[in-house]
């Protein structure tokens, strides 16, 4: 492609293809129809392994500290959480399971912003100061994977027709 790649990236391009082919091979051997590109493994190694990809699993709940409207749109969240001091600028953070990059943070709250677009598609617009909301941190392949590989970006909306009380839960 003519571009440099760290060692690093190419090492983490290689344990993607790898993967890849490990699921492919045991979807096959189940009969699943999966579908992994080697373009999913190329945005994974030129954007970053800690930038793009979560579990889905909740690691923790926060509590929005101040929410406020931006001048042309979009609104500011600052959030408190345990993990906040060890933030980086442009970290991505999963915020009730809507990717959100962090553009401030101290030891005890990280900033977000959301687009008009995440608040048309999301719970986000609804957020104001004292709410609790959901967080993960973008996985690293430093950690064990759990739950499902999930970028967090909202493609649409949908709606609830119907909920059923169950002994454990709702269907």
């Amino acid at each position: 492609v003519g571009r440099k790649v760290s060692k690093k990236r190419q090492e983490s391009l290689k344990w993607m293809l790898n993967l890849c082919m490990l699921i492919n091979l045991q979807a096959i051997q189940r009969n699943i129809l999966v579908k992994l590109s080697f373009q999913f493994a190329y945005d994974f190694l030129m954007l970053g392994v800690d930038k793009i990809m979560f579990t889905g699993i909740v690691s923790e709940t926060g509590e929005v500290k101040a929410a406020k409207s931006l001048n042309g749109g979009g609104m500011e969240f600052k959030i408190a959480s345990s993990f906040a001091g060890s933030c980086h600028i442009d970290e991505s953070i999963a915020i009730n399971g809507a990717c959100h990059t962090v553009t401030a943070f101290d030891d005890d709250t990280f900033t977000v912003q959301s687009v008009e677009e995440t608040l048309r598609k999301t719970t986000m617009g609804d957020l104001e100061s004292g709410v609790q909301v959901n967080l993960e941190r973008s996985m690293t392949l430093q950690q064990g994977i759990e739950g499902h590989l999930v970028q967090g970006h909202v493609d649409t909306t949908g709606t609830i027709s119907a909920m059923e009380k169950e002994e454990t839960g709702w269907l």
